[in-house]
């Protein structure tokens, strides 16, 4: 079993280096990896690992309200593909990792880190040639901005928190090449010039810094320098700063009846909250915004474009399923944060923090931006977090307090 769990980790770590680079790569690598997995689970039948993991329930619980929401919807058969294809098997590599972590020792399954920065680095490289080549809006090798800024989102933090604590770099030339893969991806972050992920690595990183330098004064220092330098860079930049003006506006007119308001997420989010009123309990059904939206809700000033979702990833769940689905989406995402702080102050694991970072990252990113589509990565991280905690001892540490 161990050398099929050598497979399944070079099958995985081929994936999180496609990450950021091409799906159709880590749609191939996930295939091989859930084949292997799957093979060894059938072969081992012992389930303890996921059964018994504390987030198998809300992710459960998750699932159980989007389906209870749709027995609710306009549209059963997509509601259906919907919970399918954004939010079940996305969740499914979650299990995957935890069940097969088991059969990889910690010094490998660092790898699976070390692959998605390198994927970082490889798309931010195309990012800045894009953007030296005049475009606004880099995407990358993404496919798309928001994708590019989703991914940013989560690893910026992550590479902050290798850097400021010691245990997870072991050598002198891992800390250099990781300093040299953080700055040369802060660029691109800066240069992709998505607003969701500036709040949601701003808010992060501060909150990261404070759980990890409460003792260290430098870290503080550092970590206000950065926050200094990087509002000077917006704010001296007319485009970047053209964009924070606008979200800033819209917001403090959510619920005006201004007819003319140059952030267009102002429209979307109006539309969101009026389906949401309409339907408060059920939704309209997962998969349908585009069509409801687009057809009774869009207001006369919106911009002649034809939305998919409604760049907020709890107006999305609230006007798709209600109050049912929402409550199945913070009940997952809180106490994922929590038990990743529980992990991090009572089981003393730095995994604990990768947890936390993972989680709010994807929180603070969701207010501007539906990112189901990060839901994968962000799930697998912190499975990943989760089995490298246990190796460390920290969960049974964390059971014994």
């Amino acid at each position: 079993m161990e050398k099929l769990g050598n497979y399944w980790l070079y099958s995985i770590c081929a994936g999180a280096f496609c990450i950021c680079i091409a799906t159709a790569g880590v749609s191939v690598f996930s295939v091989i990896a859930f084949l292997i997995g799957f093979y060894v689970m059938y072969k081992e039948r012992h389930f303890e690992t996921i059964t018994q993991n504390p987030l198998t329930k809300r992710i459960v619980f998750f699932w159980a309200m989007l389906l209870l929401a749709t027995a609710f919807s306009t549209n059963i058969t997509g509601s259906l593909n919907e919970i399918w294809s954004s939010y079940f098997n996305c969740l499914l590599p979650f299990f995957l990792i935890l069940y097969m972590g088991k059969y990889v020792n910690k010094e490998k399954l660092q790898w699976v880190l070390w692959a998605g920065f390198g994927s970082m680095v490889v798309t931010t490289a195309a990012c800045l040639w894009q953007y030296a080549n005049g475009d606004p809006r880099p995407i990358g090798l993404s496919g798309h901005w928001m994708y590019l800024g989703g991914y940013y989102s989560l690893f910026m933090p992550l590479f902050m928190i290798a850097l400021m604590d010691g245990s997870l770099l072991h050598t002198r030339c891992q800390k250099l090449v990781m300093w040299a893969m953080a700055l040369f991806c802060c660029a691109g972050f800066i240069a992709n010039n998505t607003r969701g992920a500036w709040l949601a690595v701003g808010i992060t990183a501060i909150i990261c810094t404070y759980l990890l330098g409460r003792s260290n004064k430098k870290l503080w220092v550092a970590g206000i320098l950065s926050l200094i330098i990087f509002s000077g860079i917006v704010y001296t930049v007319p485009s970047f700063n053209q964009r924070v003006q606008t979200t800033v506006y819209g917001v403090m007119h959510i619920t005006d009846d201004v007819k003319t308001v140059s952030d267009e997420r102002w429209h979307i989010w109006r539309g969101a909250i009026g389906m949401f009123q309409d339907k408060p309990i059920a939704g309209y059904g997962l998969g349908t915004f585009k069509d409801v939206y687009n057809g009774q809700y869009k207001m006369a000033t919106a911009e002649k474009v034809d939305y998919s979702h409604a760049h907020n990833m709890y107006l999305h769940i609230a006007s798709e399923a209600g109050v049912i689905g929402l409550t199945g989406l913070l009940v997952l995402y809180l106490y994922t944060l929590y038990y990743g702080g529980k992990l991090y102050i009572r089981g003393q694991s730095i995994y604990g923090l990768i947890i936390v970072s993972v989680m709010l990252s994807m929180m603070l990113h969701g207010l501007t931006e539906w990112n189901g589509r990060i839901f994968r990565i962000s799930f697998m991280l912190i499975a990943w977090a989760y089995v490298m905690a246990e190796k460390d001892g920290a969960i049974n540490r964390l059971k014994s307090r």
